[in-house]
């Protein structure tokens, strides 16, 4: 099966000494063989969501392998905030995404995770929840990481360590075992 990791920096792995983000974390715990997984890591740094919004389908038709079943996963939203899109305009984006994206295969989505900055903070938990709201209503499988990440205290000091956005290897492992116990499920459905 293959799957796609669309999103901005967090996705991409920022940060991490290992080159491993949650994305390659994750997908080492889904597939320790490598065999059964294709995985595309489609994460780039300070990519909005209107960056993604005309990048995604270029980015995914070019690595489909047809008959093969294949999920898109979605994170995004910290550099909407770090480059001052307004709530309203993350969530027109990622509703065009995401309502284009789930009708042409099985999508899960995952929010940002908290900030160091109050004010950016603020506005994480308010995307967080509006994305929340858009996948329920397009009934797409959504993990709520901000509000697990926030009650971590190990998460929240690796975060204040660096530059308040990005968590290193301590943070993003902690990332991925909240990723890993989401997507586990549906991916298994389609590898031996």
């Amino acid at each position: 099966m293959q799957l796609f990791f669309m999103g901005d920096s967090i996705t991409l792995g920022v940060n991490d000494s290992e080159w491993l983000g949650w994305t390659g974390r994750v997908c080492r715990r889904l597939d320790p063989t490598g065999k059964d997984v294709t995985a595309y890591n489609l994460g780039v740094r300070a990519s909005t969501t209107q960056h993604i919004k005309e990048r995604w389908q270029a980015e995914i038709y070019a690595r489909v392998i047809r008959g093969m079943e294949s999920i898109a996963v979605f994170s995004f939203g910290a550099a909407d905030i770090a480059n001052g899109l307004t709530p309203e305009q993350s969530l027109e984006n990622a509703r065009a995404i995401l309502h284009m994206a789930a009708g042409e295969r099985r999508v899960l989505f995952i929010c940002p995770p908290p900030m160091a900055d109050k004010d950016r903070d603020r506005v994480s938990v308010e995307l967080a929840a509006g994305f929340g709201s858009l996948c329920r209503e397009l009934d797409i499988p959504y993990l709520d990481i901000n509000t697990s990440l926030r009650q971590n205290g190990a998460y929240l000091e690796d975060i204040g360590s660096g530059d308040g956005v990005h968590p290193g290897k301590a943070g993003y492992e902690i990332m991925a075992d909240l990723v890993y116990e989401f997507m586990n499920p549906f991916v298994q459905q389609f590898i031996c």
